[in-house]
């Protein structure tokens, strides 16, 4: 067996070296024994990182689950908290304590997504200028020289 047909069958992560071994003793070494080392020793090895293997990929599948449950339940809590909050802080606007302990408590809405809008090169390089000091017009500002030529005309 070629030691490309063994990285196809081989679980998880298996040294290069480990593999090598694991080539010879089901070649030319097959029928060696030596004690604690073999053919049969190392499979029964190798078929063992493979069950773990698979115990390892099912408990992460289970553990992807579990978190996105416990990210969900989150979620559902914080809303239910911040929106508890603003209800409590609308019926504690006649007690100055209660009003006080509730503004203590910082649950800020959840801040939107917003998408970033592609800003115009000019305006980025009239940034640039006014940070050096200097401001330059743009087409269609009042102060160009085209705008007032065309308010002349």
């Amino acid at each position: 067996m070629s030691s490309a047909e063994t990285d196809v069958q081989m679980p998880c992560e298996v040294s290069e070296p480990v593999r090598s071994v694991l080539d010879l003793f089901r070649g030319p070494l097959n029928e060696v024994v030596f004690p604690d080392a073999s053919a049969e020793r190392l499979e029964a090895l190798l078929d063992g990182v493979r069950e773990r293997c698979a115990q390892v990929a099912t408990a992460r599948i289970a553990l992807e689950g579990a978190q996105h449950e416990l990210d969900a339940a989150l979620t559902e809590l914080t809303g239910c908290a911040r929106r508890s909050h603003a209800y409590a802080s609308v019926f504690a606007q006649g007690d100055e304590a209660l009003s006080a302990e509730l503004a203590a408590i910082d649950i800020q809405p959840k801040p939107e997504r917003r998408r970033k809008k592609a800003e115009p090169k000019v305006k980025k390089r009239r940034r640039a200028a006014q940070a050096d000091g200097l401001e330059l017009p743009l087409p269609g500002d009042a102060n160009t020289a085209d705008s007032s030529e065309a308010d002349l005309h």
